[in-house]
C-alpha cells in the first residue's frame, strides 16, 4: 500500500466561546437583550500541530503540518510546500503546485526535530492491513531544522493560523550569505511593497515583509530592518542592516498562498456530541493527499480524497485530547456520532475502498461502491473496538447514528441497494423505489446488525435524521418523492418532508408528510419534554406563508404530535435568498435552539446583516410555541453552514460544528461574522453560553 498522508483538521482547529445572552426573567426589553448580546467575546484558538512521520507518510518526510491552504512536508533536504486550487468554480477537480525549499549551502542533511510537545495525540487507522495503523503519535508546536549553514537554524511554527518559519542566526553567523533555493517556481520577485513573490502555475506564494529582531549577549532585544534580496531566478536571501557583531538575529517571514481561483477548503465537521465529563467530540471528513513526488504543477485530482476524522476536545475547550483519522484508499466520510451514558463513543459515515472493518455485511456477499460504516472507538481513540461496514450492491449512505439509554444503537440513512441487509420479518423487506430510507439496529457490544428495514414508496426517499424517543422507540425524518408513501392525500410537491415514529421494525409505523409545490426536505428531528416531535429543514418556493415564494428556499421548524401524525405549529425562518434550518436542540427550559444557513440579507426572525450581504450561519432561540425568543437575540455565528448541534451539561453551553469562511489567502475570514473577533479554521466548534437555559437534551 502506497504511503499516504492526511491533512489533520485539528491542526488549525479553533474553539470560540461567545458571551452569554441571558433569558429575561423580569420582562427585559429587546434593547436590553441587544445590549447583552454585545458583550465581549472570549475566544480560544488552537495552534498548528506538527506531526512526526512514523510511517504514515513517504519515507522522505520527517514532519508534516498545514496552515490555511499550505501543506508543509519537512525533509532532510529542507521543505516541500504543497498548494491546491480548483480549475474553475464549477469543476470539482483540483490542480496543485509544489515547491521545494533548500536552506543554506545544502551540503549536508538537515536535522529535524519537534519543539514544545502539545497535549494532543494523533492516530491513523487506515485500510484493512495492520501496516496502515499508526497510533498515539505526539504533536508539536514547532519544528527545528539545522544543518544548512553553521550557526543558523530554521524553525517552522504558527503565525496566527498562517505558516511561517524563523531563520535564527547565532552571533557571528554569516546571515548575509544565507540563501534559500526554490525549485518548481515560474519566477521569484520582490514586490514594491517588499513582499517576496514566488509565482507558481496556479497562484502566488507570498512571503510578507519579515519581522526581525536582534538579541545581544545580555539578552537585550531590539528590532532591526530586514528586506528580501533576489539573488537569481530561483534563489533569495536577506539584506540585514545595522546588525552588531555580538548580536544574534531572528527573521520571520509569514507565508500566504493567493490562488487564481480561490481557496480550496476540503475539511468539514459534520456532527458534534458531548459526554458527561464535558468533553466535546467532532466527526467529519478531512482531505487526504500524498507527498508530492515532483515539484511544479501537478494534478491534485488524482491525489485528493477524503478520510473520516474524530476529534476529542478537553472540557475547557482549549486543547485537543486526541484526533483519529479513519479510512481506506477510497473516499470515506464521517457524518455522525453518539456518546452513551457510560461515555462509549460510536461514530459512523460512508465508506468506499478498503475501509478498516472487521466485518462486512451485504446481501450480495460484497460491499457496493458506497457503504455505511459504524464503529466503536477505544477511550483514547487509538483503536476500533469494532467496526462494521454494511450495505448492498448499490450506493448506501448514513444519515444519523444514535444510542438510547439502554445501549441500543440505531442508524438511519438512504440506500439504492435491492440487497440491503434487512430482517426477514421487516415491515418493508424490499426496496420500493429507486432509493429508500433505511433503519437498522446494531449490537453495541459486538457491532453486528440485529434488525433492519427499508422505509419508503415508489419514488426516491431519503432518511436524514434520527431521534431517540424512548427505549427501542425512535423518530426519523427525511424527504420523500413517493406519492404512495404515508398519507398520499398530503403529497404536495416534487419532494416533501416526512417524519415517522417506529416502535418495532416488524410493525407498521405512523407518521406524516408535509410541504409545498416545490422540493422540501427535513434535516433534523428531536423530542421536547412533553414528547412532541420537532423537525427542522427547508421549504421550497411557494410554501404557504413563506417569504421565499419567488426567491428561494426558506428554513422551517415544525412541532408535531407525539405520534408524528399532526402538526401543532410551524415557524418559517426565511428571507429573499436560500435559507435552511439544519440542526435543532431542546434544553430543559423548553427553549428550542436552531442553527442554519442563510443567503438572505435579512430574515423573518428579525436578524439582519449589512445591505447586499448574506447573513451566513445563524443561531436562533424559539419558545415552546415556535415564537422567536426576544430575550436571547438571534445572532450570526462564524463560519459556513452548521452541521451539528450538541448540549454540554457540564458547562451549560451549546456546541455547533461546521465549516469556516476563508479569505483569498486561505486564512479563516473574520469579516463574514459579527461580534466575533477570532478566527475559526477548516472545521471546528463554536461554544455559546445561553445563560439561564438549565440542562439540555440532544437526541
Amino acid at each position: 500500500m502506497r504511503p499516504v498522508s492526511v491533512i489533520l483538521p485539528f491542526a488549525v482547529l479553533g474553539l470560540l466561546i461567545l458571551a452569554a445572552v441571558p433569558a429575561s426573567s423580569d420582562g427585559a426589553s429587546s434593547a436590553s437583550a441587544s445590549a447583552a448580546s454585545s458583550n465581549p467575546v472570549a475566544a480560544r484558538s488552537l495552534p498548528v500541530a506538527w506531526i512526526p512521520n512514523a510511517g504514515q507518510h513517504d519515507s522522505k518526510v520527517a514532519f508534516h503540518g498545514r496552515a490555511g491552504n499550505i501543506e508543509a512536508w519537512l525533509t532532510s533536504e529542507g521543505a516541500v510546500l504543497s498548494m491546491r486550487d480548483r480549475r474553475s468554480e464549477r469543476d470539482p477537480n483540483l490542480t496543485g503546485a509544489a515547491l521545494k525549499l533548500r536552506f543554506g549551502n545544502g551540503s549536508g542533511a538537515m536535522r529535524t526535530e519537534g519543539i514544545s510537545e502539545l497535549p494532543g495525540r494523533v492516530s491513523y487507522i487506515r485500510g484493512s492491513e495492520s501496516k496502515g495503523c499508526f497510533t498515539d503519535l505526539p504533536t508539536y508546536d514547532a519544528v527545528s531544522q539545522k544543518g544548512g549553514d553553521r550557526g543558523i537554524e530554521v524553525v517552522w511554527r504558527d503565525a496566527g493560523h498562517r505558516l511561517s518559519y524563523d531563520v535564527i542566526a547565532d552571533a557571528g553567523a554569516a546571515i548575509g550569505g544565507f540563501t534559500i533555493d526554490v525549485d518548481g517556481a515560474n519566477r521569484i520577485d520582490v514586490s514594491p511593497s517588499g513582499d517576496l513573490v514566488i509565482e507558481t502555475a496556479i497562484g502566488e506564494l507570498r512571503h510578507a515583509p519579515p519581522a526581525a529582531y536582534a538579541v545581544d549577549a545580555d539578552g537585550t532585544q531590539r528590532d532591526v530592518a530586514v528586506a528580501y534580496r533576489k539573488i537569481d531566478a530561483n534563489r533569495f536571501g536577506f539584506d540585514v542592516k545595522d546588525l552588531h557583531g555580538d548580536e544574534a538575529i531572528s527573521i520571520r517571514p509569514v507565508l500566504s498562498f493567493v490562488s487564481y481561483l480561490g481557496d480550496v477548503s476540503l475539511d468539514t465537521a459534520r456532527a458534534v456530541a458531548t459526554d458527561a465529563e464535558g468533553a466535546a467530540y467532532l466527526v467529519g471528513t478531512c482531505a487526504s493527499s500524498s507527498y508530492p513526488a515532483t515539484v511544479g504543477c501537478f494534478d491534485a485530482a488524482s491525489e485528493a480524497r477524503g478520510d473520516a476524522f474524530v476529534i476529542k476536545l478537553a472540557s475547557n475547550g482549549s486543547s485537543v485530547v486526541w484526533c483519529t483519522v479513519i479510512g481506506g484508499k477510497g473516499h470515506d466520510e464521517g457524518t455522525s456520532l453518539a456518546v452513551d451514558a457510560s461515555g462509549r463513543l460510536f461514530v459512523g459515515g460512508t465508506a468506499s475502498g478498503d475501509f478498516p472493518n472487521n466485518a462486512v455485511t451485504s446481501g450480495a456477499g460484497s460491499a457496493g461502491t458506497s457503504d455505511v460504516w459504524c464503529a466503536r472507538l477505544s477511550p483514547k481513540g487509538t483503536s476500533l473496538e469494532w467496526c462494521l461496514r454494511f450495505g448492498g450492491a448499490s450506493d448506501d449512505v448514513l444519515g444519523a447514528l444514535r444510542v438510547d439509554d439502554s445501549g441500543s444503537l440505531f442508524a438511519v440513512g438512504t440506500t439504492a441497494s435491492t440487497n440491503f441487509p434487512v430482517s426477514p420479518n421487516a415491515v418493508q423487506p424490499n426496496l420500493a423505489g429507486k432509493k429508500d430510507a433505511f433503519v437498522v439496529t446494531l449490537d453495541d457490544a459486538a457491532g453486528m446488525i440485529t434488525s433492519g428495514t427499508y422505509i419508503g414508496g415508489e419514488g426516491d426517499d431519503e432518511g436524514s435524521a434520527l431521534s431517540i424517543i424512548g427505549k427501542g422507540r425512535i423518530a426519523i425524518a427525511g424527504s420523500t418523492a413517493s406519492r404512495q408513501f404515508l398519507d398520499a392525500s398530503s403529497a404536495a410537491g416534487g419532494t416533501d418532508a416526512f417524519t415517522l415514529v417506529i416502535d418495532d421494525i416488524a410493525r407498521p409505523y405512523a407518521g406524516s408528510r408535509f410541504g409545498g409545490p416545490a422540493d422540501d426536505a427535513a434535516y433534523g428531528v428531536t423530542v421536547d419534554a412533553s414528547g412532541r416531535l420537532l423537525v427542522s429543514g427547508r421549504f421550497g418556493p411557494g410554501y404557504p406563508g413563506s417569504s421565499g415564494i419567488d426567491n428561494g428556499d426558506d428554513g422551517f421548524v415544525a412541532c408535531l404530535t407525539a405520534d408524528a401524525r399532526d402538526r401543532v405549529w410551524t415557524t418559517i425562518i426565511g428571507g429573499a435568498g436560500e435559507d435552511a434550518v439544519h440542526s435543532l436542540l431542546v434544553d430543559n427550559s423548553g427553549t428550542v435552539w436552531i442553527t442554519g444557513s442563510s443567503a438572505s440579507s435579512s430574515l423573518s426572525c428579525g436578524l439582519a446583516g449589512a445591505p447586499e450581504s448574506e447573513i451566513g450561519s445563524f443561531l436562533i432561540a424559539l419558545g415552546d410555541k415556535g415564537e422567536v425568543d426576544d430575550a436571547r437575540k438571534p445572532r450570526r455565528i462564524p463560519g459556513g453552514p452548521p452541521h451539528g448541534l450538541a448540549w454540554n451539561a457540564r458547562s451549560n453551553s451549546l456546541h455547533i460544528a461546521g465549516d469556516a469562511d476563508r479569505n483569498d489567502n486561505g486564512a479563516p475570514d473574520d469579516s463574514k461574522s459579527t461580534n466575533v473577533a477570532v478566527d475559526l479554521a477548516s472545521c471546528g466548534t463554536v461554544t455559546i453560553d445561553p445563560a439561564g437555559s438549565g440542562g439540555g437534551t440532544n437526541r
